[in-house]
């Protein structure tokens, strides 16, 4: 019984561990994609610790003029020294006296010389160690470089967060792009499978008539060059699949053993185009992401001026220091609580702030001036974008009629090679025309696409 259970638990640890090794399937639309690399996307994971590293120089900033306290113990020993008050020239202080022009030697010899006779009293002392404690508590009162400093912290922290918008704005375009191209590539690999089961289908004719001596052995040695031939197409076109399935993993940020299954078609993404309601859409130019952060530069370039101006007024702060004696030598004369302000005044700096400050003007009309080149530069877009999903959408129908004509073609020369008015070379070659026909209408439905995406992108819609 023992060993039974013993083999029962070792197999219910060997299947957990099968199942956490298990590869997870990914079903995906094209929405639900878009929802899984916003969360998962690596460039998006990173634009969100930049947005925490605003936040965090925010706070250092506004920390710079909220109260300050430090605190210091301060030990000296000095090796049992000691201080010899006897009697000395100099009125018994020990210490030969300068020469002082406005009293002679004689006089300050008696003035020092009532302090001689009390420290000759004392004689010698030995220097006892010192130890104090100290807090000190200080206080910004004012500075206008501090309340800057503020607003261009707040502003880079808006910065971070447009940036992170527009990454993700990115990341929406190469994930429909990236989307699409598995889907366009899904669906060649069925336009090729299918013509070479065309293919192979006329091969076996042809080779039948050969026997029966009717066709000739080049007919059949050519067929048999293009079934090979779109047998090789097959296999690269099966490696430009997993291909584009890698670059979706990528964008997705998932692990590349992630199995991914896509839900819909080209056909079907192609029926949700709105030509006319894509065409009316008009370009907000403040909510388009780059004038956004163009602007954002233009407001922080302002900043910078104010913050060079304010380098003309002073700077105010307050302390107040305490200081315990812990232990003492005898003659502290150092008070234990000490309150104060200092200001600091800028007075002359030869030009060098006016200077800063005529450099940050210069910046700030910089800056305005790209941004009205960048809002130039998007409304030249908007129209360019405007045309080429036109275009697209043009070039959309054509390739639609002409895969059309072209299958029709191709099942009308099948019929009359079956009857045996044409050849198979005849039949091969509208099977060619019919392939090129579907690989353009397959570009056309992914140009199309790839036109709505980027129109969407500039509008801020994707």
């Amino acid at each position: 019984m023992k060993m039974k259970k013993v083999i029962l638990v070792l197999m219910a640890l060997l299947t957990g561990s099968a199942s956490l090794f298990a590869q997870e399937k990914l079903v995906l639309s094209l929405d639900s994609a878009k929802h899984y690399a916003l969360e998962y996307n690596k460039t998006l994971i990173k634009s969100g610790l930049s947005i925490q590293a605003a936040q965090a120089q925010l706070w250092q900033a506004i920390a710079q003029g909220l109260p300050q306290v430090s605190g210091t113990v301060d030990y000296t020993n000095y090796f049992n020294y000691t201080m010899d008050f006897g009697s000395s020239a100099g009125g018994g202080l020990g210490m030969q006296l300068p020469e002082i022009p406005e009293l002679s030697t004689e006089s300050v010899g008696k003035i020092f010389g009532v302090f001689g006779d009390l420290f000759s009293n004392i004689g010698s002392s030995k220097m006892k160690d010192v130890s104090t404690a100290k807090l000190q508590v200080s206080q910004l009162i004012f500075s206008g470089n501090y309340w800057v400093g503020i607003e261009l912290s707040k502003m880079a922290k808006q910065i971070a967060e447009t940036q992170k918008m527009r990454s993700e704005l990115e990341v929406k375009q190469t994930v429909s792009t990236a989307f699409y191209n598995v889907l366009m590539a899904e669906e060649v690999k069925g336009i090729v499978m299918k013509n070479l089961d065309n293919l192979r289908d006329i091969y076996r004719k042809t080779e039948a008539t050969f026997k029966a001596g009717v066709a000739e052995e080049t007919d059949v040695d050519q067929l048999m060059v293009q079934v090979m031939t779109m047998e090789t197409t097959l296999k690269s076109t099966e490696r430009n699949i997993e291909l584009a399935y890698n670059m979706l993993r990528l964008q997705l940020g998932t692990g590349s053993n992630v199995e991914i299954e896509i839900v819909g078609n080209l056909n079907d993404a192609v029926k949700d185009v709105n030509i006319g309601n894509m065409l009316e859409k008009d370009l907000n130019m403040d909510a388009n992401i780059d004038y956004k952060l163009m602007k954002q530069q233009v407001d922080i370039m302002g900043k910078q001026v104010n913050l060079q101006k304010w380098s003309y007024a002073p700077t105010i702060a307050g302390f107040y220091n305490y200081t315990y004696k812990i232990r003492t030598s005898g003659l502290d004369m150092t008070p234990p609580h000490v309150i104060g302000l200092t200001a600091n005044i800028p007075i002359f700096s030869s030009g060098d702030r006016y200077k800063k400050v005529a450099e940050a003007k210069i910046n700030l009309k910089s800056a305005e001036v790209e941004a009205e080149n960048i809002a130039d530069q998007l409304t030249i877009q908007e129209k360019q974008l405007r045309f080429n999903l036109q275009n697209a959408y043009d070039q959309y129908l054509t390739q639609q009629k002409n895969v059309s004509t072209s299958r029709k073609v191709f099942n009308s020369m099948q019929v009359k090679y079956d009857q045996g008015v044409i050849s198979s070379l005849d039949l091969t070659t509208a099977n060619t025309n019919y392939l090129q026909a579907e690989n353009s209408y397959i570009s056309a439905k992914l140009n199309l696409m790839q036109a709505q995406v980027e129109l969407e992108k500039l509008l801020g819609i994707l």
